[in-house]
């Protein structure tokens, strides 16, 4: 860990996909019915350090990896988005995640806001 940086938070996440069924539901909300947008906001807590971030976004996406990966075949943009408020430093992601997004079959993508 780095001393004296402040350690990036979490201001946003969230699971996307664009299907034209509607094999995404309970878990996902579609929010555009034209364009078959779906989007799972994953429901933590606002300003969460990013690896504690990490940790919990690892369990709660594992406890759910049976269905997401059968959301892999038939969608187009599977990206896990996440946003972050100061990313001063390299944000490292966990083997556990990447692991679970390698088996769900969806992209991550990062968001650095600005001040």
């Amino acid at each position: 860990m780095i001393e004296n940086v402040p350690a990036p938070k979490v201001t946003n996440a969230l699971l996307r996909c664009v299907r034209q069924d509607s094999l995404a539901q309970p878990l996902f909300e579609c929010v555009n019915p034209e364009s078959g947008l779906w989007v799972w906001e994953i429901p933590l807590a606002y300003g969460l350090a990013w690896d504690r971030w990490l940790d919990q976004t690892c369990q709660l996406l594992s406890s759910r990896a049976l269905f997401l990966s059968t959301l892999c075949s038939g969608s187009h943009d599977y990206t896990l988005f996440v946003e972050v408020a100061d990313a001063t430093r390299p944000l490292r992601f966990s083997r556990s995640l990447l692991s679970v997004a390698m088996s769900a079959g969806f992209e991550i993508e990062v968001y650095c806001a600005g001040e």
